[in-house]
């Protein structure tokens, strides 16, 4: 009885922390758009969207469905540390290959496409966001069944990285400090993220 009241409670743990993700995913464009969309003005956010779009082009390459294989390898491994970190190992040796012809991509992207012709900038924060957020081991906890640090870890970069547009982005010009602060939210979290991993 106390083991069965012990799951539920981590799955309710985990369900929330799953939601509070993809809610501050869904309020903070929201709440950040508007501003952008005056400050930037209409060529300026369609810099942004380019890149970003971009950024989730090259995550869903890196990603390549681990979320879902790689969370179930974990389940069933739980057990076995030796396992796990073969595991791990994979994926991340995996990731890396994948991360090779992202950056071919976007290289391509910079020279054939006019808008990264002209920003070459937006090209390369792009990528840094895209590399970043595909490297983040969210299918490990995931497996695991400890969602909680690592949606928290997330929530808490992306909320910095969107305090940060009010405060720093001022001009037309600064559509590059949008993609560099979300490149930096990743990076923060996939690297908080794998050292909890590792421990």
């Amino acid at each position: 009885m106390l083991a069965s009241a012990s799951a539920r409670s981590r799955i309710g743990q985990n369900a929330m922390a799953l939601y509070a993700a993809y809610l501050a995913n869904i309020l903070l464009p929201i709440a950040t758009v508007p501003y952008l969309a005056r400050v930037l003005h209409p060529s300026g956010l369609g810099v942004v969207a380019f890149a970003q779009a971009l950024a989730l082009y090259g995550v869903l390459v890196i990603e390549y469905g681990f979320n879902l294989s790689a969370t179930r390898d974990v389940a069933q491994h739980r057990d076995d540390p030796a396992g796990l970190s073969r595991l791990f190992a994979s994926v991340l040796g995996a990731r890396a290959a994948l991360s090779v012809l992202v950056v071919a991509g976007a290289c391509l992207a910079r020279w054939l496409v006019p808008t990264f012709r002209a920003h070459p900038d937006m090209v390369w924060l792009g990528l840094f966001w895209a590399l970043a957020q595909g490297s983040r081991p969210y299918w490990y906890f995931q497996g695991s069944e400890r969602l909680k640090l690592v949606a928290a870890l997330d929530v808490a970069a992306k909320l910095l990285a969107g305090l940060g547009v009010f405060v720093l982005v001022r001009r037309a010009d600064d559509g590059w400090i949008v993609i560099a602060l979300q490149g930096a939210a990743a990076a923060a979290s996939t690297l908080a993220s794998r050292i909890a991993a590792l421990r």
